[in-house]
């Protein structure tokens, strides 16, 4: 009778000991699942729009608003970029992005709305050109000195002091 009790004790252990194994895989599985539930898939982006602001414009105090680089059309400028090649690039770098847990300060210099080929609702992402903080849908990410790094080269690289210059203090 003991032998029996044994055996019954331990294929009662394994089974327990194999459901909870399964029970902990599983959760990882769906801890990783929600955890890229939020990514853009690039192909079904047609195109992304840009507002940005000169990044030697000084403000009192820090752009902290999205709409507020939109809305300054005086020192502002606006791109669509439709190249299938830096949308990839740029959703991409939004992808790797991980909500920060602590208070980041920020000011903000880019704007960007990224239209999608369906009928989804846009989705605006805000970046601080000083230290790659960004916010996805007013959720505030990590910092990301490569996405500078990329807007530079998208956005400011090619413009000169010239190109930033109002029209009006531009001698004719």
């Amino acid at each position: 009778m003991k032998i029996g009790v044994k055996k019954d004790l331990c294929g009662h252990l394994i089974r327990r000991y194999s459901c909870l194994c399964m029970i902990i895989s599983l959760s990882f599985l769906l801890a990783y699942c929600a955890e890229n539930k939020n990514l853009i898939n690039d192909k079904d982006v047609e195109a992304v729009r840009f507002w940005y602001i000169f990044k030697n414009i000084e403000f009192n105090i820090p752009v902290t608003n999205c709409g507020y680089i939109v809305r300054d059309t005086s020192a502002n400028k606006d791109t669509i970029i439709t190249d299938r090649r830096a949308i990839e690039r740029y959703i991409t770098a939004i992808n790797r992005l991980k909500p920060s847990k602590k208070h980041i300060n920020y000011d903000l210099r880019v704007t960007s709305l990224i239209r999608f080929k369906d009928k989804r609702e846009d989705l605006m992402v805000c970046i601080s050109m000083y230290n790659g903080v960004v916010l996805i849908e007013d959720i505030v990410m990590k910092e990301d000195k490569h996405i500078i790094k990329l807007l530079d080269e998208l956005l400011y690289d090619h413009l000169t002091e010239k190109d930033w210059t109002p029209s009006f203090l531009l001698e004719e």
